[in-house]
Formats: C-alpha cells, sequence, structure tokens
C-alpha cells in the first residue's frame, strides 16, 4: 500500500450515510446500479443473522438487484465491533475494486463510518480478567491508586487522565499490562483514510418528515414481523422468562439493536404491544439525531437534500455525477 493511508492505489470508497429511515438503502442500490458497484453494509446490527426484519435490512429484491455484503454473517450471541467491520469493509473494498467494480459503503453506524474513515487505534482487546483485578486492587487501595500505578509504568499518558477518571485508568493500566508499552505512545496510532480515497455523501431529511418516516417504520416492522423476530433470537417460546434482563444479557451487542430492548418487555407479558411500539419509534428518533451528530462529524462530508417526493433515483443522480467529477 503506497501513499493511501488504509487502501492501496486506484480503490476508491463511496460512502453513503444518513439517519436512519433517510432512504439509505434504494439510494445504494440505485447508485451501485449506476456506478457498477457493490455495496457494503456499515450497519452494526445488519450483520446479524435472523433479524433482518428489526434491522431493517435491505430486501431480497434489493439485494438481488446489487451484490450486498455484511448481511447477516454472524449470530447474534457474537460479539462484532468497530474494528472488525473496518477490516472487512477494507478488505471487502480492495475486492470489489480488484473486479472492476465501486465499492459503495452505506449506513448509519456512526462510529463505524469514524472507524472506516479516520481508522482505529491497534490497541489490545479488553482483558476481563485483568480489569477485575485493577478493579479490585484499587478497592484495597483507595481512589488514588490507578492513578499513581499509570503515572509509574507511563507518566505522559497518566498526565493525559483525570484521577478520577477509573474507566479510562483501568483501560489504559491494562494496555501497559498487556502489551508492555506505554499506553501515551499507541493511543492515536491510526491509518486514517487520505482524501483521495473516499467521498463520503449524507442524506438531509427535513426534521418533521424524518419523523414521521420513523414512525411509520416502527408500525411496518410490527407488521411485518419484528416480535417474531425478538422472541426467536432471545429463545421466548422455549420460556418467555427468557424475554427479560437475562435472555437480553446474552446477546452482547444484539442487544442494544433497536427493537429488542424495546419488544422484549411485551414477550415477557409486563406491557402491551402498543407500548412497545411508542417506546420502539421514541428511541429510534433520539437515535436518529445521534446519527446525525455523526454524520456531522464525518470527515469531507457532502449532504444531499432527500425530503419527501424527492425519488431515489434522482438522488442518486446527483451523488453519481458529484462522484464522477471527483466531488
Amino acid at each position: 500500500m503506497t501513499g493511501r493511508g488504509a487502501l492501496p492505489d486506484g480503490v476508491r470508497l463511496l460512502v453513503l450515510t444518513g439517519p436512519t429511515a433517510s432512504g439509505k438503502t434504494a439510494v445504494a442500490v440505485q447508485l451501485a446500479e449506476q456506478l457498477g458497484g457493490e455495496v457494503v453494509s456499515a450497519d452494526s446490527m445488519q450483520v446479524y443473522r435472523g433479524l433482518a426484519i428489526v434491522s431493517a435490512a435491505p430486501s431480497e429484491a434489493d439485494r438481488g438487484r446489487v451484490p450486498h455484503h455484511l448481511l447477516g454473517i454472524i449470530e447474534p450471541r457474537e460479539r462484532f465491533d468497530a474494528a472488525r467491520f473496518r477490516s472487512k469493509a477494507l478488505e471487502l473494498a480492495v475486492e470489489i475494486a480488484g473486479r472492476g467494480r465501486v465499492p459503495i459503503v452505506a449506513g448509519g453506524s456512526g462510529l463505524y463510518l469514524s472507524a472506516l474513515v479516520d481508522g482505529l487505534s491497534e490497541l489490545p482487546r479488553a482483558d476481563a480478567a485483568l480489569r477485575q483485578e485493577l478493579t479490585e486492587r484499587s478497592n484495597r487501595e483507595g481512589p488514588g491508586w490507578l492513578h499513581a500505578e499509570l503515572e509509574r509504568l507511563d507518566p505522559e499518558g497518566a498526565a493525559r487522565l483525570h484521577p478520577n477518571d477509573s474507566h479510562r485508568l483501568v483501560r489504559a493500566l491494562e494496555i501497559c499490562r498487556l502489551t508492555g508499552r506505554p499506553y501515551s505512545v499507541q493511543v492515536g496510532a491510526r491509518r486514517p483514510l487520505v482524501a483521495e480515497a473516499f467521498a463520503a455523501f449524507a442524506l438531509d431529511v427535513p426534521r418533521e418528515e424524518l419523523c414521521r418516516r420513523i414512525d411509520l417504520r416502527a408500525r411496518r416492522m410490527l407488521e411485518d414481523g419484528a416480535l417474531g423476530e425478538v422472541a426467536r433470537i432471545l429463545g421466548v417460546e422455549g420460556s418467555p422468562a427468557s424475554a427479560g434482563p437475562a435472555g437480553l444479557a446474552a446477546l452482547p451487542t444484539a442487544r442494544q439493536m433497536l427493537g429488542v430492548p424495546q419488544l422484549a418487555p411485551c414477550l415477557a407479558g409486563e406491557e402491551p404491544v402498543a407500548a412497545g411500539l411508542e417506546r420502539l419509534a421514541r428511541d429510534t428518533r433520539r437515535f436518529a439525531r445521534k446519527q446525525l451528530a455523526w454524520c456531522r462529524r464525518l470527515r469531507g462530508v457532502r449532504w444531499i437534500a432527500a425530503p419527501d417526493g424527492r425519488a431515489a433515483s434522482e438522488i442518486a443522480d446527483e451523488i453519481s455525477t458529484r462522484w464522477k467529477a471527483g466531488m
């Protein structure tokens, strides 16, 4: 790889993002058809099998029109994170470009897209046993021990962290212990994409329209069978109690998916479906606001108007034109 950061010369990504219900799936399919591309999902929940309705995954018809990747590749009880996404997405981008096609990374997971564009520090994964050891030692020695220990191992790292920030202090000490190197020299060692290696576009939907679409999506999810999907991954058929905290705890990442914690109480008989629907729509609107914040922070992003009444093909035309012009 030469001069392109995390991608080899000649590979260029088209990144398409926006809040939930902004129309990314339809626009991505249109773009792939116009540009001769393949879609790589940047949705942190569409990677799970058996949750196509709850995660609003592309339909079989859409997947039949253009190739899609990173959909339904792992079980809900497996863990998936930004580091794994970035590794797989970059690998797929090279493969797709090698076929003479355009890699289109489409999705609304801000953390995943930030990791893709700006890179991640190559740090060791969390070690539960070591974290417990550090926490127990801190409890015995007192609140200042974590900071003092980091100051002994990594004075520069200790200077960056507040003595009361126990969460980050434990992580910093964990990194020092696991690698044998100071935390401070490892944090920030990223391999970002250079500006020429990607073009990012975000769909801009007026707020009231977006809220209306979100409410409609929540209702359609229930009509399409979302409750059944959540019941299956929680194993509710065998025991209604598995819709409670214990069942959710068995899903390390998938339990965060919009629709799972909101609908689980309905399956456990704790509240009516109407209450779950209301909470799902409300939490999705809140999540959309967070997604918009991520979009605004995405490096080099260009905003594309996507109001009601503007066809996905028209939106794709604008993005395609700007992509070809190198904008």
